[in-house]
């Protein structure tokens, strides 16, 4: 390779340059060249740093894929706010006093150990959004009187069931929600796993 640069410089009607400037230009050096045999390497990486790493929602999120959802948008077209608003009307028809427990889809086999692709149960998508399997949802009715919660349940309280990280699973079926995620971006009151809720 060295010698086409050289021979291409000289067509061009340049001089040669010396050899100890072409070994300092292929190592990214200037000077003369080194005594020893110097290998030039660069390091380069693909990985976000931790700082610049999107919080896993196991789904896509407008801040992990800005080019599906705009800002606000927890599925294209619907926003959070959307989906409060469904749970919050749910909650006004419920008898005070009452809940809804709400689980989401369970995971159907073909064979074995082999899963059907994932389908959310449409009444549990309808109320969160969530299309994880593995999480239930609870919404506690407003009892007359009462101020309205500050989260995402709107007039009663929205409490988000998800399964505990599992490092094994997580290698087959991807990220799944976090605790963080599930407060900050799906607007849930409390955030608790499924064990914990037992």
């Amino acid at each position: 390779m060295l010698t086409r640069v050289v021979a291409g410089l000289m067509r061009a009607g340049h001089t040669a340059p010396s050899v100890p400037a072409l070994r300092g230009l292929m190592c990214g050096r200037t000077g003369s060249a080194p005594r020893a045999p110097h290998i030039c390497s660069r390091e380069f990486s693909t990985a976000p740093s931790p700082e610049e790493r999107p919080p896993f929602a196991g789904q896509p999120i407008s801040s992990t894929h800005p080019e599906l959802l705009a800002p606000g948008q927890l599925t294209p077209g619907v926003t959070a706010a959307e989906y409060a608003a469904r749970r919050r009307q749910l909650s006004e028809l419920l008898p005070p006093g009452s809940i809804a427990v709400l689980p989401s889809a369970a995971t159907t086999y073909m064979a074995g150990v082999i899963p059907w692709p994932y389908r959310q149960d449409p009444d549990f998508y309808y109320l969160t959004g969530l299309l994880q399997h593995g999480l239930a949802v609870i919404t506690a009715a407003r009892t007359h009187g009462a101020e309205i919660s500050g989260g995402g349940g709107g007039g009663g309280k929205f409490v988000l069931f998800i399964d505990a990280p599992n490092a094994q699973r997580a290698k087959w079926d991807g990220a799944t929600l976090s605790r963080e995620v599930a407060a900050a971006e799906f607007g849930a009151d409390e955030v608790a796993y499924m064990h914990e809720g037992q």
